[in-house]
């Protein structure tokens, strides 16, 4: 599976990126900064992970890893993340990300 999405900012304004993270599986995104374009345009400020549970009990139920993105200077961005184990290094990655950010003035 490949998520797409893209977003576009300013220099100096902040989105914030989010996927569908399911912790107690093990998985999780990672960036990928060897297949990452642009990465100079912008500035991963902060990132965290939300359960979408209110049940703390429920094994299995996915969550939202998130990123706080800033606009550096003008340019397009390119950002690939892999969704995987990060013990399995010789594996595929289970999913792949790419998300795009427009950086304008």
């Amino acid at each position: 599976g490949r998520q797409v999405q893209e977003y576009t900012v300013t220099v100096g304004q902040t989105v914030r990126v989010t996927l569908v993270s399911n912790r107690t599986t093990g998985f999780e995104w990672a960036l990928n900064s060897a297949a990452s374009r642009g990465l100079n345009h912008v500035s991963i400020t902060e990132s965290g992970y939300a359960d979408t549970s209110t049940e703390k009990d429920v094994m299995g139920a996915p969550g939202r890893q998130w990123w706080i993105v800033r606009g550096v200077s003008v340019g397009t961005t390119r950002l690939h993340l892999d969704y995987r184990r990060s013990w399995e290094t010789d594996t595929a990655p289970a999913e792949q990300a790419v998300i795009t950010i427009n950086v304008t003035k």
